[in-house]
């Protein structure tokens, strides 16, 4: 079984761009890796998996559909919790 979630960001990249490996896929195994190891390392405030999952399957559609992808399309990133965004509000480290 291929460790989807050591994959470099230029492979992955060039995976997702060419149709190789889907943006669903990748953070499926993202998300997976995320469940085994937050219990030890407590890294995350907050997560939405189904959120990132719905995203990642939206970014398979718009490349499937031809429309131009941006530079890391469909690239997991995780964002820093002082940063207002993606739903979840900046916290700067204050619980939920």
């Amino acid at each position: 079984m291929e460790r989807l979630y050591r994959l470099g960001l230029r492979e992955a990249v060039e995976r997702v761009r060419e149709g190789g490996l889907a943006c669903a896929e990748l953070m499926r195994a993202c998300l997976a890796r995320y469940a085994q190891l937050e219990p030890h390392i407590e890294a995350w405030q907050w997560i939405d998996p189904a959120r990132a999952m719905e995203l990642a399957e939206r970014a398979d559609a718009r490349r499937r559909a031809g429309e131009a992808l941006g530079s890391l399309h469909g690239i997991p990133v995780g964002v820093k919790d002082i940063v207002d965004g993606f739903g979840g509000g900046g916290r700067g480290g204050d619980g939920p």
